[in-house]
Protein backbone atom coordinates (compact mmCIF):
# COMPACT_ATOMS: atom_id res chain seq x y z
CA UNK A 1 0.00 0.00 0.00
CA UNK A 2 1.38 3.41 -1.00
CA UNK A 3 0.13 6.05 1.42
CA UNK A 4 2.08 9.17 2.11
CA UNK A 5 1.36 12.11 4.33
CA UNK A 6 0.65 15.06 2.11
CA UNK A 7 2.44 17.77 4.06
CA UNK A 8 5.09 17.69 1.37
CA UNK A 9 2.76 16.42 -1.34
CA UNK A 10 0.56 19.49 -1.28
CA UNK A 11 3.64 21.66 -1.59
CA UNK A 12 4.53 19.68 -4.69
CA UNK A 13 1.23 20.43 -6.47
CA UNK A 14 2.80 23.52 -8.02
CA UNK A 15 5.57 21.33 -9.40
CA UNK A 16 3.02 18.92 -10.90
CA UNK A 17 1.20 21.76 -12.60
CA UNK A 18 4.27 23.41 -14.10
CA UNK A 19 6.76 20.61 -14.70
CA UNK A 20 6.78 18.22 -17.67
CA UNK A 21 4.54 15.18 -17.38
CA UNK A 22 7.43 12.80 -17.64
CA UNK A 23 10.52 12.12 -15.57
CA UNK A 24 13.50 14.11 -16.80
CA UNK A 25 15.83 11.12 -16.98
CA UNK A 26 13.67 9.06 -19.33
CA UNK A 27 11.27 11.41 -21.08
CA UNK A 28 9.60 9.27 -23.75
CA UNK A 29 9.37 10.51 -27.31
CA UNK A 30 10.98 13.12 -29.53
CA UNK A 31 10.58 16.88 -29.38
CA UNK A 32 9.33 18.78 -32.43
CA UNK A 33 10.29 18.85 -35.23
CA UNK A 34 10.55 15.13 -35.74
CA UNK A 35 10.65 12.82 -38.76
CA UNK A 36 9.39 9.26 -39.05
CA UNK A 37 12.10 6.58 -39.24
CA UNK A 38 11.55 6.19 -43.01
CA UNK A 39 11.72 9.96 -43.58
CA UNK A 40 8.27 10.13 -45.19
CA UNK A 41 6.50 12.06 -42.42
CA UNK A 42 7.36 15.26 -40.56
CA UNK A 43 5.71 16.77 -37.51
CA UNK A 44 6.61 20.41 -36.89
CA UNK A 45 5.36 23.80 -35.76
CA UNK A 46 4.37 26.44 -38.39
CA UNK A 47 7.24 28.04 -40.29
CA UNK A 48 7.58 31.83 -40.66
CA UNK A 49 5.41 32.02 -43.79
CA UNK A 50 2.65 29.97 -42.14
CA UNK A 51 2.79 32.04 -38.95
CA UNK A 52 2.24 35.26 -40.93
CA UNK A 53 -1.08 33.88 -42.15
CA UNK A 54 -2.37 33.28 -38.62
CA UNK A 55 -4.87 35.72 -37.14
CA UNK A 56 -4.02 37.52 -33.94
CA UNK A 57 -6.19 35.23 -31.82
CA UNK A 58 -5.00 31.97 -33.44
CA UNK A 59 -2.58 29.78 -31.52
CA UNK A 60 0.24 28.18 -33.59
CA UNK A 61 -0.34 24.44 -33.75
CA UNK A 62 1.86 21.50 -34.64
CA UNK A 63 1.11 19.91 -38.00
CA UNK A 64 1.72 16.62 -39.82
CA UNK A 65 3.37 16.86 -43.25
CA UNK A 66 4.09 14.30 -45.95
CA UNK A 67 7.57 14.43 -47.45
CA UNK A 68 9.05 15.44 -49.81
CA UNK A 69 5.95 17.32 -51.03
CA UNK A 70 5.41 19.12 -47.67
CA UNK A 71 1.70 18.42 -48.10
CA UNK A 72 -0.08 19.09 -44.82
CA UNK A 73 -2.10 16.08 -43.70
CA UNK A 74 -5.24 16.56 -41.65
CA UNK A 75 -4.48 15.28 -38.15
CA UNK A 76 -7.32 15.89 -35.65
CA UNK A 77 -5.06 15.04 -32.70
CA UNK A 78 -2.70 17.91 -33.54
CA UNK A 79 -5.16 20.25 -35.28
CA UNK A 80 -7.43 20.40 -32.24
CA UNK A 81 -4.68 20.93 -29.67
CA UNK A 82 -5.24 24.44 -28.31
CA UNK A 83 -2.55 24.67 -25.67
CA UNK A 84 0.45 22.99 -24.08
CA UNK A 85 1.92 22.47 -27.58
CA UNK A 86 5.43 22.67 -26.15
CA UNK A 87 4.65 19.54 -24.13
CA UNK A 88 4.11 17.33 -27.21
CA UNK A 89 6.45 14.36 -27.50
CA UNK A 90 6.24 11.98 -30.46
CA UNK A 91 6.83 8.22 -30.24
CA UNK A 92 7.33 6.63 -33.66
CA UNK A 93 7.01 2.93 -34.39
CA UNK A 94 9.85 1.41 -36.41
CA UNK A 95 7.45 0.78 -39.29
CA UNK A 96 6.72 4.56 -39.57
CA UNK A 97 3.05 3.58 -39.91
CA UNK A 98 2.18 4.05 -36.24
CA UNK A 99 2.77 7.02 -33.99
CA UNK A 100 1.83 8.16 -30.49
CA UNK A 101 1.52 11.71 -29.18
CA UNK A 102 2.26 12.30 -25.50
CA UNK A 103 1.09 15.71 -24.29
CA UNK A 104 -0.25 17.73 -21.39
CA UNK A 105 -4.03 17.86 -21.75
CA UNK A 106 -4.68 19.93 -18.63
CA UNK A 107 -3.12 21.32 -15.48
CA UNK A 108 -3.24 17.96 -13.72
CA UNK A 109 -3.67 15.63 -16.67
CA UNK A 110 -1.27 14.19 -19.25
CA UNK A 111 -2.58 12.07 -22.09
CA UNK A 112 -1.50 9.99 -25.07
CA UNK A 113 -3.04 9.53 -28.53
CA UNK A 114 -2.26 6.46 -30.63
CA UNK A 115 -2.54 6.72 -34.42
CA UNK A 116 -2.00 4.83 -37.65
CA UNK A 117 -0.61 6.28 -40.89
CA UNK A 118 -1.91 4.62 -44.04
CA UNK A 119 -2.48 5.64 -47.69
CA UNK A 120 -1.42 9.22 -46.99
CA UNK A 121 -3.88 9.64 -44.11
CA UNK A 122 -3.78 9.39 -40.35
CA UNK A 123 -6.47 7.74 -38.26
CA UNK A 124 -6.83 7.45 -34.52
CA UNK A 125 -6.62 4.10 -32.78
CA UNK A 126 -8.80 3.30 -29.75
CA UNK A 127 -7.70 4.98 -26.55
CA UNK A 128 -6.62 2.69 -23.68
CA UNK A 129 -7.09 5.38 -21.04
CA UNK A 130 -10.47 4.36 -19.60
CA UNK A 131 -9.26 0.79 -19.19
CA UNK A 132 -5.98 1.84 -17.57
CA UNK A 133 -7.55 4.35 -15.21
CA UNK A 134 -10.10 1.68 -14.29
CA UNK A 135 -7.20 -0.59 -13.33
CA UNK A 136 -5.56 2.18 -11.27
CA UNK A 137 -8.86 3.07 -9.61
CA UNK A 138 -9.20 -0.50 -8.35
CA UNK A 139 -5.70 -0.31 -6.86
CA UNK A 140 -6.53 2.97 -5.13
CA UNK A 141 -9.86 1.59 -3.92
CA UNK A 142 -8.00 -1.26 -2.22
CA UNK A 143 -5.73 1.24 -0.49
CA UNK A 144 -8.73 3.25 0.69
CA UNK A 145 -10.39 0.12 2.07
CA UNK A 146 -7.21 -0.88 3.91
CA UNK A 147 -7.20 2.55 5.54
CA UNK A 148 -10.65 1.85 6.97
CA UNK A 149 -12.33 4.56 4.88
CA UNK A 150 -15.65 4.32 3.09
CA UNK A 151 -15.57 3.72 -0.70
CA UNK A 152 -17.31 7.06 -1.27
CA UNK A 153 -14.74 9.13 0.63
CA UNK A 154 -13.92 12.41 -1.07
CA UNK A 155 -10.88 12.11 -3.35
CA UNK A 156 -9.12 15.25 -4.52
CA UNK A 157 -7.51 14.88 -7.92
CA UNK A 158 -3.79 15.65 -7.88
CA UNK A 159 -2.45 14.09 -11.06
CA UNK A 160 -3.46 11.68 -13.85
CA UNK A 161 -1.10 10.57 -16.59
CA UNK A 162 -0.95 8.04 -19.41
CA UNK A 163 2.28 7.99 -21.42
CA UNK A 164 3.27 5.83 -24.39
CA UNK A 165 6.87 4.70 -23.95
CA UNK A 166 7.40 2.65 -27.12
CA UNK A 167 5.82 0.59 -29.87
CA UNK A 168 6.84 -3.05 -29.54
CA UNK A 169 5.20 -3.81 -32.88
CA UNK A 170 2.32 -2.45 -34.97
CA UNK A 171 -0.33 -3.59 -32.49
CA UNK A 172 1.60 -3.72 -29.21
CA UNK A 173 2.65 -0.78 -27.04
CA UNK A 174 4.32 -0.17 -23.70
CA UNK A 175 2.47 2.45 -21.67
CA UNK A 176 2.90 4.00 -18.22
CA UNK A 177 -0.13 5.11 -16.20
CA UNK A 178 -0.05 7.10 -12.97
CA UNK A 179 -2.81 8.48 -10.76
CA UNK A 180 -2.69 10.39 -7.45
CA UNK A 181 -5.57 11.41 -5.19
CA UNK A 182 -5.66 12.82 -1.67
CA UNK A 183 -8.19 11.69 0.94
CA UNK A 184 -9.01 12.97 4.46
CA UNK A 185 -8.32 10.63 7.36
CA UNK A 186 -9.98 11.58 10.64
CA UNK A 187 -7.76 11.87 13.70
CA UNK A 188 -8.56 10.14 16.97
CA UNK A 189 -9.19 13.50 18.59
CA UNK A 190 -12.51 14.81 17.24
CA UNK A 191 -11.31 18.38 17.65
CA UNK A 192 -8.40 17.87 15.27
CA UNK A 193 -8.66 18.46 11.55
CA UNK A 194 -8.44 15.33 9.40
CA UNK A 195 -5.04 14.34 8.10
CA UNK A 196 -4.69 14.52 4.31
CA UNK A 197 -2.85 11.60 2.73
CA UNK A 198 -1.97 10.46 -0.78
CA UNK A 199 -3.51 7.46 -2.47
CA UNK A 200 -1.37 6.60 -5.48
CA UNK A 201 -1.09 3.97 -8.20
CA UNK A 202 1.65 3.77 -10.83
CA UNK A 203 2.07 0.91 -13.31
CA UNK A 204 3.76 0.01 -16.59
CA UNK A 205 1.60 -1.92 -19.04
CA UNK A 206 2.14 -3.93 -22.18
CA UNK A 207 -1.00 -3.58 -24.31
CA UNK A 208 -2.17 -5.52 -27.36
CA UNK A 209 -4.78 -4.20 -29.78
CA UNK A 210 -7.58 -6.57 -30.73
CA UNK A 211 -8.44 -5.47 -34.30
CA UNK A 212 -11.82 -7.23 -34.29
CA UNK A 213 -13.10 -5.79 -31.02
CA UNK A 214 -11.13 -2.56 -31.56
CA UNK A 215 -9.96 -2.48 -27.97
CA UNK A 216 -6.73 -2.90 -26.05
CA UNK A 217 -5.98 -5.84 -23.80
CA UNK A 218 -3.47 -5.88 -20.96
CA UNK A 219 -0.78 -8.49 -21.62
CA UNK A 220 1.39 -7.47 -18.68
CA UNK A 221 1.30 -5.04 -15.76
CA UNK A 222 4.23 -4.04 -13.58
CA UNK A 223 3.98 -1.90 -10.47
CA UNK A 224 6.35 1.06 -10.55
CA UNK A 225 7.96 2.79 -7.61
CA UNK A 226 6.21 6.01 -6.56
CA UNK A 227 8.62 8.95 -6.55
Amino acid sequence: MSIRVVGLSLLSVFFLLSAPCFSADEEPGQELPTKSPDGKWLIRMPNDAEREKLKEDEVPKAGLFELPSERRVECPHLDSMEGFVDSVRVVWAKDSAHVAFNYRAGGRYCSTDLCELKDGKITGLPSPEDMLFGFLNQVKATQIKEMGLKPGVYQRRIHDEVTTRRWIDASTVEVDAHSIRTVPVKANDKDEDPEIVDVEAKFRFTLKLDPKKKEWKILKSEKLKNE
